[in-house]
């Protein structure tokens, strides 16, 4: 948008102030509930520096509507259930067979390089990651959130106008307005 004119430093927050309470007043009145289309027209003028813009737009608001949200995934939620696949797949192994294990998983971690077969990994087990990522997500709950209707302005039209400040000093002929004096019979 494009408003060249000359305005007063803090119009624009003065602008904002007026658009809270104009929003306030539209969420107050209008449906929300239904689609809304219209076409505003607004004149705004600097009454000190005599900078004018005349702004029209198609205004479109869609309905608020409700929408389904997913549980967010918990943190460390894949790497504890994985953990405990492994718990569930040793639980008749000996505590010198799980101690093995683990030893040798520390050692296996130490000497491989973690980033660099990240990928491979993921390639190679992609199906698994899938299906395991699936499971999570069904049984992860969900709800439902109601969200604004979005808003959208189309065809946006500035037309600037400028308007001249008349300085009395510079006018030949010009006199202030002497103060009224009382009348005498």
């Amino acid at each position: 948008m494009n408003t060249k004119g000359e305005w007063t430093t803090g119009s624009h927050r003065l602008l904002r102030e007026l658009m809270k309470e104009m929003k306030k007043q539209e969420d107050d009145r209008v449906d929300k509930t239904l689609d809304h289309r219209t076409r505003p027209k607004l004149k705004v003028v600097d009454m000190e520096t005599g900078a004018t813009a005349t702004l029209s737009a198609d205004y479109v608001r869609g309905a608020d509507f409700n929408q389904r949200i997913r549980q967010k995934r918990p943190t460390r939620l894949v790497e504890a259930l994985l953990l405990e696949i492994l718990d569930f797949s040793m639980r008749d192994s000996t505590i010198e067979y799980k101690k093995q294990f683990w030893e040798n998983f520390r050692e296996w971690v130490d000497q491989t390089e973690l980033v660099q077969n990240h990928a491979l990994w993921v390639s190679k087990h992609q199906t698994r990651i899938e299906s395991i990522e699936n499971l999570i997500d069904k049984n992860l709950q969900n709800t439902m959130t109601l969200c604004s209707g979005k808003t959208h302005l189309r065809n946006i039209e500035v037309v600037e106008e400028r308007h001249a400040k008349i300085n009395p000093d510079l006018v030949e002929g010009w006199e202030e307005p002497q103060e009224e004096q009382e009348w005498t019979h």
